[in-house]
C-alpha cells in the first residue's frame, strides 16, 4: 500500500543481533554478581582435552563464518582440574569471541592448554591484528574497547575475573600485527 515501506531485514539479523544484546545482558550482570561477591563456584573435575575440544566444537560456526581457521592444542592425556565447567566455558567463549573479532579471513585461533608444575594453562591465540601496548594496559577494565571489531568491552574484563575466582591469573601476550595470546 502507498505510504507502507518494505524492510528487507533479514530474520538472521534480527535473531544475531537479539543473541549479542542476551549475551551483553547477561555480561554485565554476571560481571555485577562477581564484584558484589554473589558468584560461588560450582567445581567439579573437569577434563581439559574435553573441554577444549567442546569449545572448539562449539565454535566451529564462528570459525567457518569468518573464514578463520580453527584448531586444538593439548595432548589428549592433559588430565583434569577442579573447576566449575560453565564458568570455563564462559571464559573460553569470551576469548574465542574476541580472537575471531580481531582475527581477519585467513587468519588462524588456537585453543590450547599444558601442564607446568603446580598449574594448568589454558589459552586462545590469534593471528589477528595484536594490541598496542597502551590498549594492553587496560584491556582487562571493563568497558574498555578499542578498534573497528570493539565490543562494549565486557568480555575480557568478566575472563579476568571469572579466572580469579578460580584461583588463577591472566596474562595477555601480544604485538601490534602479531596477533595475540
Amino acid at each position: 500500500p502507498a505510504g507502507c515501506r518494505r524492510f528487507s531485514r533479514k530474520p538472521a539479523s534480527i535473531l544475531s543481533a537479539s543473541y549479542h544484546l542476551r549475551d551483553l545482558i547477561t555480561d554485565i550482570i554476571d560481571l555485577a554478581a562477581v564484584d558484589a561477591g554473589q558468584v560461588t563456584l560450582d567445581a567439579e573435575d573437569v577434563d581439559i582435552r574435553e573441554l577444549l575440544t567442546s569449545a572448539a566444537t562449539y565454535s566451529a560456526l564462528k570459525a567457518e563464518d569468518t573464514q578463520v581457521a580453527l584448531s586444538v592444542d593439548c595432548d589428549k592425556d592433559a588430565g583434569i582440574i577442579r573447576a566449575d565447567p560453565r564458568r570455563l566455558k564462559q571464559i573460553l567463549f569470551n576469548l574465542l569471541s574476541n580472537a575471531f573479532a580481531y582475527t581477519g579471513a585467513g587468519g588462524r585461533v588456537s585453543l590450547g592448554a599444558d601442564r607446568a608444575p603446580g598449574l594448568v594453562r589454558i589459552w586462545v591465540a590469534d593471528s589477528g591484528r595484536g594490541v598496542s601496548p597502551n590498549d594492553q594496559a587496560r584491556i582487562f577494565e571493563a568497558f574498555e574497547s578499542s578498534g573497528p571489531s570493539a565490543g562494549a568491552g565486557l568480555g575480557l574484563s568478566l575472563v579476568q575475573r571469572l579466572v580469579s575466582l578460580h584461583g588463577g591469573w591472566v596474562r595477555l601476550e601480544s604485538a601490534p600485527d602479531s596477533g595475540t595470546r
